[in-house]
């Protein structure tokens, strides 16, 4: 049976980072690491004529589904003080209907090969893309912004991996609880 997305989305973080996610929420980064990307991705779809109403550098990044959290390392409790001392990984869940920011979902699996085609010139047998352009114009393609909280398992569920993309942040108040 397929899982169905509920309003609680997960992100994954360091342990020690969790003190400020409560007290700040979870913000988009301040690294300007990825600007080509954006600036390639939003050529990308204004060469296809593809409406790609989102500047993802602007925006917070969400596994819509618990178990997409696995490959990290954790306890499966909740505690009562996030341990900043701690350099594991936490898990910080997010109530979707809380959020004031645009949601949009996409496959995360091609976004993922826009960065490894940023170290690559062949694509692998792990990657859904042929090139660079193309991995561009497939995760453009696979943007699409969830009027309600109703429409996201609709929105997710053509996705091998979904991800989901709040815009602008999420505000402390949206954080139903965390995990390391």
């Amino acid at each position: 049976m397929a899982e169905t997305p509920s309003a609680d989305v997960y992100h994954g973080t360091q342990s020690a980072n969790l003190r400020s996610i409560l007290r700040h929420g979870v913000q988009p980064s301040e690294d300007e690491f990825r600007s080509g990307l954006e600036s390639d991705l939003q050529e990308a779809a204004s060469e296809h004529d593809l409406d790609f109403p989102v500047a993802r550098q602007e925006c917070v990044f969400f596994y819509p589904f618990k178990h997409q959290m696995s490959t990290f390392n954790w306890v499966t409790e909740e505690f009562e003080e996030p341990d900043a001392e701690c350099d594991r990984r936490a898990a910080v869940v997010v109530d979707l209907e809380v959020v004031s920011g645009r949601v949009f979902t996409g496959e995360f699996d091609l976004f993922s090969d826009i960065i490894d085609f940023q170290f690559m010139d062949e694509p692998d047998d792990c990657m859904m893309s042929e090139s660079y352009s193309d991995a561009l114009q497939q995760y453009a393609e696979s943007v699409t912004e969830v009027e309600s909280m109703e429409d996201l398992s609709e929105a997710c569920a053509g996705f091998e991996r979904p991800e989901v993309l709040v815009e602008g942040g999420v505000s402390p108040g949206a954080i139903s609880g965390w995990y390391v």
